[in-house]
């Protein structure tokens, strides 16, 4: 990714509305689906008896593509919390944060053993490499029995715009298309939405009014008030809240959850 990308994640990612509410909707789903475990038939589902607001401190999660770190610094509060990423100043921002347990790697070579993880997050990552079939299987490979992974990618090849230029995508998705690759490796799904929904209309909109009349600009954070940072919050937030009964059939994103075999 551009340089830009990262100066601008470390400088909003505490208090940017989408990162923010991004955060939340991780959290709730480990909270939900951290603790499930199947039969090896796959009919029964269960959660280990615990209580709700309590963690195995033991868990061993993975953030791939951690980025310049405040979400891999919040993972601590589940377990215990590694971050990898390819870009050296993503890993000089971790570092400036504190965090010592982040590795020089990609989602295609990652750096840890076989079957070591309880959690693995691949958050807008996919979309970053050419055989996301590959990295698919590297999350596997990675993943305890039972395990679960956290997957988010960018939605609608129609909405490309200049965040999927600067970091440098090869495509958006759509669902079924992803459900396919994902059922082909080792992995269950538990959970598929697309997300961001309430608020595809007017990024659908910004993003082809740029497209038509040609403008460029560095990054779409750059164009938005910031008085609208509190009222777009509170429209994700609602959304966010709505995805944890519910699955949504378009949005600018779409999230997996999904678990080895």
């Amino acid at each position: 990714m551009k340089k830009i990308v990262y100066d601008l994640t470390y400088q909003q990612e505490e208090i940017y509305w989408w990162s923010k509410v991004r955060r939340k909707i991780i959290f709730d789903l480990i909270k939900k689906f951290s603790d499930i475990e199947r039969s090896e038939s796959g009919v029964k589902m269960e959660k280990r008896t615990k209580s709700s607001s309590s963690f195995d401190s033991n868990k061993t999660i993975l953030d791939i593509g951690c980025g310049t770190g405040f979400l891999l610094k919040k993972l601590q509060n589940f377990g215990k919390a590694y971050g990898v990423d390819c870009a050296q100043q993503a890993l000089d921002y971790c570092r400036k944060r504190g965090l010592e347990n982040v590795k020089k790697g990609n989602i295609l070579d990652i750096p840890f053993s076989d079957n070591q993880f309880d959690i693995v997050l691949a958050l807008d990552i996919l979309e970053h490499v050419g055989d996301d079939g590959r990295a698919l299987r590297e999350i596997s490979r990675i993943l305890k029995k039972n395990g679960i992974a956290v997957i988010f990618v960018p939605a609608c090849q129609f909405l490309w715009g200049i965040t999927d230029e600067i970091s440098h995508h090869f495509r958006r998705y759509r669902q079924g298309a992803l459900t396919d690759k994902i059922q082909k490796e080792n992995f269950r799904i538990l959970k598929a939405s697309y997300f961001n929904t309430f608020l595809f209309m007017p990024i659908a909109l910004v993003r082809l009014f740029l497209r038509l009349f040609k403008i460029k600009i560095e990054s779409e954070n750059k164009i938005e008030p910031k008085f609208l940072n509190p009222i777009l919050h509170k429209i994700f937030w609602l959304e966010s809240w709505l995805l944890k009964y519910l699955n949504f059939s378009f949005g600018v994103s779409i999230l997996f959850v999904i678990q080895k075999k």
